[in-house]
């Protein structure tokens, strides 16, 4: 029997993950979180997701692509990975596989690493594509929140729950075209905060274990779940004014930054399929944020930052 075995839904796209042992089990269940797993009457998976065990093999060739953490090799409509962990995987249009590794704790990092890589792949044939970001609602526009790890997406999501606003998620969303826009909903995996920005948000938070950043997790109840249309972009880093500042961007700063954030970007198919979604986003109401220096007041900053640019963008 394995560790794992259910159906989830990422977007509106049901997978099924399987875990081969503990490690794959642990990293699965943190990738997704436990709001992932699907209703009863859910579409029928299009895809498996397996993790733990073995390594899948991997090509007696050099690397078609070398980055600082991991390896990558194409071929046809697969995607190899290998992780600076040592843990390898496997992904094509219905199936991904994730093992290898020395080691539980390595291997749990490891899978967790290249699962939005694998999945990320996987969805790109349901023309759906998973991109390292944020979104929340604010008076009833969707505001798509991009930026590298560490540059503020979580402080954005913390201000909007404070506000009583819907997050749709922190870190991971997921984008399919509509008819007449860009539609997008959150990965439901638990939102993980800074704690230092004396936030008063409603549930309980527990400290992120062995987290260098200090971060806490909270409830995955707090995220809003469904897909809403986009109705502008933010890119957020940090700045060295007291409080935030809030500046237009260029629509092809934005094009770079989500093709950045896109995780799926090393196979040129997924790219050809993102890139006219990726456009449309570019011709929304862009701002760059940049979170003040002030931990004080930030959130308040940042909540006054978004809900100007949502009323800049409804009078455009």
């Amino acid at each position: 029997m394995p560790d794992l075995d259910r159906v989830v839904t990422l977007g509106d796209i049901s997978l099924r993950l399987v875990a081969a042992d503990a490690a794959g089990a642990a990293a699965l269940e943190l990738s997704v979180g436990p709001a992932g797993v699907s209703a009863p009457g859910a579409a029928a998976p299009v895809g498996t997701v397996r993790a733990g065990g073995a390594a899948p093999t991997l090509p007696e060739r050099p690397p078609d692509q070398v980055y600082d953490d991991r390896r990558v090799w194409l071929e046809h409509d697969d995607l190899l990975f290998l992780d600076l962990t040592g843990v390898v995987a496997r992904s094509g249009p219905t199936t991904a596989t994730i093992g290898g590794g020395p080691g539980r704790e390595l291997a749990a990092l490891g899978i967790r690493r290249l699962f939005l890589c694998a999945v990320g792949h996987l969805l790109g044939f349901q023309d759906r594509l998973l991109v390292h970001g944020g979104a929340v609602v604010v008076d009833g526009r969707t505001v798509l929140v991009l930026g590298e790890s560490g540059r503020g997406k979580s402080t954005v999501a913390l201000a909007a729950l404070e506000q009583g606003w819907p997050v749709l998620s922190d870190d991971l969303v997921i984008l399919r075209r509509a008819e007449d826009g860009i539609d997008v909903a959150g990965v439901p995996r638990p939102p993980t905060v800074p704690t230092d920005l004396q936030a008063e948000v409603e549930g309980a938070a527990r400290p992120v274990a062995d987290d260098p950043r200090g971060r806490a997790q909270l409830a995955p109840d707090v995220l809003t779940g469904g897909f809403h249309r986009v109705g502008a972009v933010v890119v957020v880093g940090h700045g060295s004014e007291p409080l935030g500042e809030l500046a237009p961007v260029a629509g092809r700063h934005v094009h770079l930054v989500l093709v950045g954030s896109f995780p799926a970007a090393s196979h040129p198919d997924q790219l050809r399929r993102a890139h006219p979604v990726f456009a449309e986003l570019t011709r929304l109401p862009s701002w760059a944020l940049r979170h003040g220096t002030d931990a004080a007041r930030r959130l308040a900053s940042t909540a006054a930052a978004i809900r100007g640019l949502s009323l800049a963008a409804t009078r455009r």
